[in-house]
């Protein structure tokens, strides 16, 4: 089994899977995005990025190479909140 930092969710066309965890305030768990890739019969990480000012709440697949991220990003006060959109584009 693989251990991840959230629950997975694959793209499209099954090569691609990643998941996330929002935890900016806490700071108890790992807040980012880890990103795998299927080699022949398993997945393998390909790339994994620890976040500061923002974190994954919701990820789908746009495509098979575009993810769309639901975050939650940090104000300037650092105390509070907002929910932003990015778009996460894989090689």
């Amino acid at each position: 089994p693989i251990e991840t930092i959230g629950y997975p969710v694959a793209s499209p066309n099954k090569n691609f899977f990643v998941c996330g965890n929002c935890d900016l305030v806490a700071a108890f768990d790992v807040n980012g995005i880890s990103i795998y890739q299927k080699n022949n019969l398993n997945y393998e990480s390909v790339g994994s990025r620890e976040l500061t000012n923002w974190g994954p709440v919701q990820m789908l697949w746009k495509n098979d190479t575009t993810l769309i991220v639901k975050a939650n990003q940090l104000k300037a006060d650092k105390t509070t909140l907002e929910i932003i959109y990015k778009s996460i584009f894989i090689k």
